[in-house]
C-alpha cells in the first residue's frame, strides 16, 4: 500500500500504482451482494481502497464516496499525520474518482457472466487495460499495462 503518499507525489505516480494493483488483483473488491466495496472480506481492495493505509481505514467509510471519504478525513477526528495524508490524496480526487468508476463498472459491465474465474479475471484485466488506456489518454498520463 502507499503508505508513503505525501504533497509531492505525482499523479502519474499514483495512477502507476493504483492500476498495477488493481491488474495484479485482477477482479473487483465486492461483497456478496455485488456491491463494490473498499475492502471486501476476501481481503480484495478497490481502486481507492488500496491507497487507504490500515491505520486510516474505517469500516464506516464503506458505502460512501470517495471525494466525501477524503473531505472527512481533512476534517475529521484524525491525527495530523493521517489529515496530511488526506489532503495528499485530495491533490487527486479527479483521477481517483475516475479510477473508482472504472473498478466499479466493471462488476455491471459485460466482464461479468462467467463461471469460469480464470475467464472472468481475464475479461476484467482486458476491460480494465482498456478504460486505464483512456483514463491515461484523457489525463496526459503514461499507461502501460504490467506484465502480470
Amino acid at each position: 500500500m502507499i503508505t508513503e503518499l505525501t504533497a509531492k507525489t505525482t499523479s502519474q505516480e499514483l495512477f502507476d500504482y493504483i492500476t498495477t494493483f488493481l491488474l495484479k488483483q485482477g477482479e473487483p473488491s465486492m461483497d456478496s451482494k455485488c456491491e463494490c466495496k473498499y475492502r471486501s472480506g476476501k481481503g480484495l481492495m478497490c481502486a481507492f481502497g488500496c491507497v487507504i493505509p490500515d491505520s486510516i481505514y474505517r469500516k464506516s467509510m464503506e458505502n460512501i464516496l470517495a471525494a466525501s471519504v477524503i473531505t472527512d478525513g481533512i476534517g475529521g477526528n484524525y491525527s495530523k499525520d493521517n489529515i496530511d495524508y488526506f489532503k495528499a490524496l485530495s491533490k487527486h480526487r479527479d483521477l481517483l474518482e475516475r479510477l473508482q468508476s472504472v473498478h466499479d463498472s466493471a462488476t455491471t459491465s459485460d466482464v461479468q457472466g462467467s463461471k469460469n474465474r480464470d475467464l472472468y479475471r481475464s475479461r476484467v484485466r482486458a476491460y480494465w487495460i482498456k478504460k486505464f488506456g483512456e483514463i491515461a489518454t484523457k489525463s496526459k498520463l503514461k499507461f502501460t499495462p504490467p506484465t502480470l
